[in-house]
């Protein structure tokens, strides 16, 4: 599980970083957002792009708007309700 960088200013570089750690990672890789501890705030649509690059297919999310966040990352279809391994949506956890 790898969380942003602390303090990070510029989130747009987030998808580079995530796409280097997935590159290097031997183990499935899950994306934590998680304002609280690292100051940083991910928007979805940088969350999105660093899942995609990385190939991350799970996202630990952790602020306090974390029902609205997942109800953007993964919007409700009969798909999502079928599988929360979807091959087109990331799992939340």
């Amino acid at each position: 599980m790898v969380a942003p960088p602390t303090l990070l200013r510029n989130v747009d570089l987030l998808p580079d970083f995530y796409r280097a750690v997935g590159a290097d990672a031997e183990l499935p890789l899950i994306v934590q957002d998680e304002p609280a501890a690292t100051g940083v705030t991910v928007p979805i649509s940088i969350l999105l792009d660093s899942l995609a690059a990385s190939g991350a297919r799970t996202v630990k999310l952790e602020p306090a708007d974390s029902a609205e966040r997942s109800g953007r990352l993964w919007p409700p279809t009969r798909a999502s309700r079928c599988s929360a391994a979807s091959a087109e949506r990331p799992r939340v956890g």
